[in-house]
């Protein structure tokens, strides 16, 4: 059986350590005993991620920069420094196991996933889960954050450190890490069959344009059947549609009026608050007064408490929204009818891009996303030209 500490990992940034070394039966010392070490890794299995080629990475090699899997492994560091015994040695990472004692410095890929328990000038680059450009600040002790995702005192397996050293407590390995659990299936509530040869043709002639890589007609099936009957919702990040200097993104506003036009719900994510959201919209002229924009937070509590037809009525924006809570954004559109598109590109939009009706990655995309996504846009200077493209024409 893996661990109790297991059972309550969304706290496990806000445990104190002297509690969380205790749970995972490790002394912050000795680190594990080598035997014990040998019994963890049989019980729980190597510590690596490992994918089957997908459809997409079988017949378009050439689309992936690095396919997960293959160069995820290439990528993955060979030996990392643990604590074993009192000892420090160097092992195999994917030898690492929940409760090793584990050293990282600059320029290292992580391991694991790691509670911090000492380090200095720590920072680390997290923007394959969550989109952040700039390094993140670490420091060690309990955390102060809400969410395990935004926690200043835990590392993440496949994310990097800029500069800075740490020594930390592996609290995940493989399939059990943040990574691990975003790849994994997230079904999808609804399917609508009935793919046409104009579907087919459409699928063709996308992909020989160079706008939109298919996976299957079956999306552009979804897409028609929820314009047909007005429950169409297209979920997008702000990014895509607002430039640095506020102003629209080419063809945005167009965009915009034929999805009003065609009664498609068009509802823009931004990590950002309300107000500057809010501000943003109106000052191009794509949020009305009537529009409604919302904190994420609104959205969660509907979800929880499956209360989402009121959220929905006039919604166009949702603020403070970082990627992995996207996927409660989707879940509360479907719960009131929705038949949602929903376009991401990062790790962390996985579980939504899966659990949309109509998942579509951006050609720049992690092959994370673009696994979980029924669609890829190719042009990524502006993805919403490929999208208008599915959209309407």
């Amino acid at each position: 059986t893996q661990m109790e500490s297991k059972t309550t990992a969304e706290r496990v940034h806000q445990t104190p350590l002297r509690e969380l070394l205790e749970e995972y039966r490790v002394n912050v010392k000795e680190g594990l005993s080598t035997e014990e070490a040998r019994k963890r890794l049989e019980r729980d299995g190597p510590n690596e991620l490992l994918p089957k080629k997908s459809f997409l990475q079988k017949w378009f090699p050439w689309f992936f920069r690095d396919p997960l899997g293959e160069g995820f492994r290439n990528l993955m560091p060979r030996m990392v420094i643990v604590i074993r015994g009192g000892n420090e040695m160097k092992v195999d990472a994917r030898e690492l196991v929940e409760g090793d004692l584990v050293k990282g410095s600059s320029g290292q890929l992580i391991p694991a996933d790691i509670r911090l328990i000492e380090c200095n000038d720590l920072k680390a680059d997290q923007s394959v889960l969550t989109g952040e450009c700039e390094p993140v600040k670490k420091t060690s002790g309990e955390s102060l954050s809400v969410s395990y995702y935004e926690s200043e005192n835990l590392l993440f397996f496949e994310t990097y450190v800029t500069s800075g050293a740490y020594t930390g407590l592996v609290i995940a390995t493989g399939e059990r890490t943040v990574i691990g659990s975003i790849a994994s299936p997230v079904s999808n509530d609804m399917t609508y069959s009935g793919v046409t040869r104009a579907d087919k043709k459409k699928a063709v002639n996308l992909m020989e344009n160079k706008q939109v890589l298919c996976k299957s007609p079956e999306c552009l099936n979804t897409i028609r059947f929820g314009k047909s009957n007005n429950s169409l919702a297209l979920v997008v990040k702000a990014k895509y549609l607002f430039k640095k200097d506020g102003g629209l993104e080419a063809g945005i506003k167009d965009l915009v009026d034929r999805c009003r036009d065609s009664n498609i719900s068009l509802i823009i994510t931004s990590e950002t608050d309300v107000d500057d959201l809010t501000n943003s919209g109106k000052r191009a002229n794509i949020i009305r007064n009537d529009d409604k924009v919302v904190d994420v937070g609104v959205i969660s509590k509907a979800f929880e408490e499956k209360k989402s037809n009121e959220v929905v009525v006039n919604l166009v924006g949702v603020a403070g929204c970082q990627g992995y809570q996207t996927l409660k954004l989707v879940t509360v559109l479907q719960q009131a009818s929705k038949t949602v598109v929903y376009i991401g590109e990062c790790v962390n939009d996985a579980p939504a891009l899966k659990k949309s009706h109509c998942g579509i990655a951006t050609e720049d995309s992690t092959d994370m996303a673009k696994e979980a996504a029924d669609a890829v846009l190719f042009d990524g200077e502006n993805v919403l030209a490929g999208l208008t493209a599915v959209l309407f024409d």
